[in-house]
């Protein structure tokens, strides 16, 4: 039996991307860095893109993926708030 703390796909989105759950392979939870802006995650070798469950708000897919990543590649959100995400879970 598979530990629960694995990342097992729990449903399918309406764009028909594969929606798993808020653990990845390593049984870590999925982290704002991980993610776009729609929950969605590249598989490591960039071939299939998917939609992860997460602790924050949407939880699930909040659009239709792939996301740009301006977070990733400006560095914008950090500053844009003193109340980050990162405050609101462990």
């Amino acid at each position: 039996k598979a530990p629960w703390n694995r990342k097992k796909v729990i449903g399918l989105a309406k764009d028909g991307h594969v929606l798993y759950g808020p653990y990845d392979d390593s049984g870590s939870l999925w982290q704002s860095a991980d993610v776009d802006a729609c929950n969605g995650v590249w598989s490591d070798d960039q071939e299939d893109f998917f939609y992860v469950a997460t602790q924050w708000h949407p939880y699930v897919s909040g659009c239709q993926g792939p996301a740009n990543s301006p977070h990733k590649e400006f560095e914008i959100y950090p500053q844009c708030s003193l109340n980050g995400i990162d405050k609101y879970y462990d």
